[in-house]
């Protein structure tokens, strides 16, 4: 935990109820991840909200716990966030068992991506419904695209012919790869996976002290799909 500055206020030691603003809501979430998972929490790559970082070699390497859309609290756990753990991923998930997330409460969206060395692509305009998308990638190659010949053309086209991808992810390609220098693209088919509690719901919870074993065990809910735990 970084020290705290002469005169500020420790969020983290507030209950979700007393937390006013984002700011203190991400700190206390930040707290609720620090019971669950000691020593592993991070502060988000982009800049916002708090993650546990999980061991590596599985399929998701993320797992968030933040203030969501209308007011929610989230746990977002993000497998296939790159093509190693895409690959961990479909090799490991038992399909009927995440499909089962959603009559459980959870939001399972589509999250394909290409990457390079440090950038993160993400690709819009997928047009399969979410069992389309997981059986397409079930049953695709997951691979590293190379330039050579019309290497990153092809694949651009394969995906809009496909319906992964609309003209604005084609144009994002070709900026991004096929008029760059860049030799590769790997290929990223994720998903993103969210369980939001309303913010009443979430408040009771912590100051009843049920909060911190009701994240942990939504979040391997989702994990254990996979063969993760936290």
């Amino acid at each position: 935990m970084k020290g705290l500055e002469s005169g500020s206020v420790d969020h983290s030691q507030k209950k979700l109820r007393d937390a006013k603003g984002e700011k203190a809501t991400q700190e206390r979430c930040r707290a609720v991840l620090e019971m669950i998972a000691p020593g592993r929490v991070k502060y988000g790559p982009s800049g916002r909200d708090y993650y546990v970082e999980l061991p590596p070699g599985g399929g998701a390497w993320w797992v968030y716990l933040r203030p969501w859309d209308n007011g929610t609290i989230a746990t977002c756990v993000y497998p296939g966030n790159n093509m190693s753990q895409a690959r961990t991923f479909f090799n490991r998930v038992v399909k009927q068992k995440i499909f089962e997330l959603i009559a459980k409460g959870w939001q399972i969206q589509p999250t394909l991506a290409l990457n390079f060395v440090q950038r993160f692509l993400p690709l819009p305009g997928n047009k399969l419904s979410l069992e389309q998308y997981f059986d397409f990638w079930a049953s695709e190659e997951i691979r590293q695209i190379r330039r050579e010949g019309q290497g990153f053309e092809d694949f651009s086209h394969y995906l809009r012919t496909h319906r992964l991808i609309n003209a604005t992810a084609e144009r994002k390609i070709r900026e991004e790869f096929i008029e760059s220098k860049r030799t590769f693209m790997n290929v990223c088919p994720g998903f993103e996976l969210v369980f939001a509690w309303r913010r009443a719901v979430a408040n009771r919870l912590d100051q009843d002290q049920l909060f911190v074993e009701v994240v942990r065990a939504r979040a391997n809910e989702a994990l254990q799909t996979w063969g993760q735990t936290l």
